[in-house]
């Protein structure tokens, strides 16, 4: 393949990224760099293996507490030494027993943490509170980092980050219309004494994650919108650009499951470390009662004959397997089939069941399958089985497995994980494009490296074909029936389609185009150790002047794209095909 990069114009190794940016290798005028767009936030698999989220800290002015934030009954002073060795903490000192305090007025109805930095002052103690739909309140004792007294929180947080300091968090549900917070010096408390804090921190779920600096608006970190996905979850140590169609997560929360009913069975959040790496996954503990142990997610609307995915994450304690279905509020069948799976080896049972490793006893289990009813009060159910996979039996209050990342998706196949707070989430389609191929050959090859594992179709299968408007040249999946996505076919009347023949074996494949010249053009594909070519004549000249893929109705991922200024010979075209 050395020669190959030698031979090509264009050289795409998905490896450098920026905001709507992925950058080629060659040229190296940047002038064969691809562009990329999605409107909205997304999640991939990083490096580490992890399943990366869009961050956020929603609070204005996180570090100056004279600004956006309002001072009642106190003061705030600048300039003292923090927890990271500069002078930039703050001294909240009370002036009144009043219930002195700073705050920001914030408007939002989904699951979020609140986290800041403190220290001891003459006062010991710090209160968060949260002042919404239900009042919330944390105190910590920052002369021995204990949580104090906590109400209608989902969780809080102490860690010592040394020199006294702490970082102190505390995750909330609801609505939420003010943060404040109070130095104290002891539980209901305000004493004429004082504080340290720094570096306050509002972001979406259950956890605190890495401190974000904010000034006169909220900032976004990680992969959000118009960030190029490159994807490790095929555990290579080159990642492939990500690329999906548009699918909606119907479930409200699909991390904090403490929201939903459950019947004999018990829920702990925020019990162990989940796979996007932070400790926000949910434990579903047994009870003692004799029955079915299970519970539920919100309502939401199927439509009868309607392909839906439904999956979550999860993990095996000491309980090892579980059943996943969807199922109206009411309990009426909707003709869901049912998946059942075995969390020790990795094993799924059920008409369209499906599971996938993510690493350290992390599995996605799914099950995908069309309702026989239409109901608008349809939910998720899951259900913990006995060891020889019975749903009815006594349980142990120590028996629990774990979850994370509840979905039900309408959609033939399961899509990366949206992370829901409290609402249903939409993930736009994502597009990428280059606009410029050097030289614009007459007659030219390109090679695509695809990962066929991320693609998955109705009936395992996908058409890849090319589209030509106005002598521009791109290349986009068709479904099985050979309907386009978006743009118009390769003729004015008909498209040709190459069948990549994915079936169920699932494995990394390479196909190249070569335009051969008056009209005739060779489709070679490598698949399972395989390389086939097809040729088609009779169809429109056209010169490459620009490549374009998007996640139209498919799921599909690519290592590398290259461009060559030339029809290469069969011999070239295989070898660089063959895997």
């Amino acid at each position: 393949m050395a020669s190959a990069y030698d031979k090509a114009s264009l050289v795409m190794l998905p490896n450098a990224y920026k905001d709507g940016k992925v950058y080629s290798v060659k040229p190296e005028d940047r002038s064969g760099d691809f562009t990329f767009t999605r409107p909205t936030a997304a999640t991939r698999v990083n490096a580490a293996g992890n399943i990366e989220k869009e961050t956020s800290n929603l609070i204005l002015q996180s570090n100056q507490f004279d600004t956006t934030w309002s001072v009642e009954n106190a003061t705030t002073t600048s300039g003292q030494s923090g927890y990271d060795g500069l002078n930039n903490a703050w001294l909240l000192e009370n002036t009144t027993t009043n219930f002195p305090r700073t705050q920001q007025n914030i408007s939002l109805n989904e699951v979020v943490t609140i986290s800041l930095y403190a220290k001891a002052g003459t006062n010991n103690f710090i209160r968060l509170l949260r002042i919404g739909g239900n009042t919330a309140q944390v105190y910590f004792d920052l002369s021995n980092g204990a949580i104090a007294n906590e109400s209608n929180t989902i969780d809080s947080n102490i860690t010592s980050v040394g020199n006294g300091w702490y970082r102190c968090s505390s995750t909330f549900t609801g609505a939420t219309t003010s943060v404040r917070i109070y130095s104290a010096d002891s539980v209901g408390s305000f004493a004429l004494g004082n504080t340290l804090i720094q570096d306050a921190q509002l972001e979406q779920g259950l956890v605190a994650r890495d401190y974000i600096e904010t000034t006169t608006s909220a900032v976004y970190g990680g992969i959000t919108d118009n960030v190029p996905r490159l994807d490790y979850s095929n555990g290579a140590a080159c990642p492939s650009l990500l690329l999906e169609p548009q699918r909606t997560n119907f479930i409200n929360f699909s991390e904090y499951y403490g929201q939903y009913s459950s019947t004999r069975s018990t829920i702990t959040d925020n019990y162990g470390i989940s796979p996007d790496g932070s400790q926000n996954a949910a434990a579903v503990f047994n009870t003692t009662d004799n029955g079915r142990h299970n519970f539920g997610g919100n309502y939401f609307s199927v439509t009868s004959g309607t392909s839906y995915v439904n999956s979550v994450f999860a993990k095996a304690g000491t309980i090892t397997k579980m059943k996943l279905k969807l199922f109206s509020g009411g309990g009426s069948p909707i003709g869901f089939n049912d998946g059942d799976f075995d969390l020790t080896n990795g094993t799924a049972t059920g008409t369209g069941a499906g599971i996938e490793s993510y690493g350290n006893g992390w599995y996605r289990c799914y099950v995908v399958d069309s309702p026989t009813s239409s109901v608008s009060n349809t939910r998720f159910n899951l259900e913990l089985l006995n060891a020889s996979g019975g749903v009815s039996y006594v349980g142990s209050v120590t028996d629990y497995i774990e979850i994370f990342g509840s979905q039900v998706e309408a959609g033939s196949y399961p899509t990366s994980y949206i992370p829901t707070y409290g609402s249903s989430v939409t993930r736009t389609q994502e597009a990428v494009a280059n606009q410029s191929i050097p030289n614009t050959p007459s007659l030219w090859s390109c090679l695509i490296d695809v990962d066929f594992s991320k693609m998955s179709l109705v009936n395992n299968k996908a058409f890849f074909n090319t589209i030509t408007t106005t002598g521009v040249m791109s290349w986009r999946f068709f479904n099985k029936s050979g309907a386009q996505v978006i743009s118009p076919y390769f003729e004015a009347s008909a498209s040709y389609a190459f069948d990549t023949n994915i079936d169920n074996n699932k494995t990394d494949g390479r196909v190249l185009l070569r335009h051969n010249g008056g009209g005739s053009y060779t489709y070679f594909r490598s698949y399972l150790g395989v390389v086939t070519q097809t040729t088609a004549t009779g169809l429109t000249e056209t010169d490459l002047n620009q490549i374009n893929f998007n996640g139209g109705d498919a799921k599909w991922a690519s290592s590398q794209i290259l461009v060559f200024p030339t029809a290469l010979s069969d011999a070239e075209c295989i070898e660089l095909t063959t895997i």
